[in-house]
């Protein structure tokens, strides 16, 4: 009778400390937040792709306000311009997210050379009107096995010089 009574109570533990992690990460990725931080052209990368492809890093904040690190272990997002398609990031590097920290990850990827003429049309009146032009990345982050969507949308305004 020991047996069982000591098998139970095991039981109970190990499942109190399965729903005690499970609400745990609940709230993690609850509180978890991620946008879009800045989108810088990478010349270096550009030129040596003999301009086929148009490289730029894309950074992306991340706001763990939780007591606990996680880590961040696929990036699967795609961007848009003017609401056209203009690429996918694919990104399979672990970054580690601190606990009450904000973290910027940066992730270089690029724009065919193609899609970059299908928005020629797009840059030309950002270039000419001198009016901001609307990028939004749309996907999935991977964080601790569960999948946290993004849609955020950038504003990119015309230069004043």
């Amino acid at each position: 009778m020991k047996n069982k009574t000591a098998l139970t109570a095991v039981g109970l533990g190990i499942a109190a400390v399965v729903v005690y992690y499970y609400k745990s990460m609940n709230t993690t990725l609850k509180n978890l937040s991620v946008s879009v931080f800045g989108i810088k052209y990478n010349s270096t990368r550009t030129t040596n792709s003999a301009f086929t492809k148009v490289w730029f890093d894309l950074t992306l904040k991340v706001d763990n306000p939780t007591n606990r690190p996680v880590t961040l272990s696929e990036t699967l997002l795609t961007f848009y311009v003017e609401g056209n398609k203009a690429g996918e990031v694919k990104n399979f590097d672990r970054f580690k997210i601190d606990e009450k920290r904000a973290t910027n990850i940066t992730i270089t990827t690029y724009i065919s050379s193609l899609n970059v003429v299908n928005l020629v049309g797009t840059i030309i009146k950002f270039i000419r009107d001198k009016k901001p032009i609307n990028i939004q990345v749309k996907g999935t982050m991977n964080l601790e096995g569960n999948k946290v969507f993004i849609d955020q949308s950038v504003t990119l305004d015309y230069p004043k010089f």
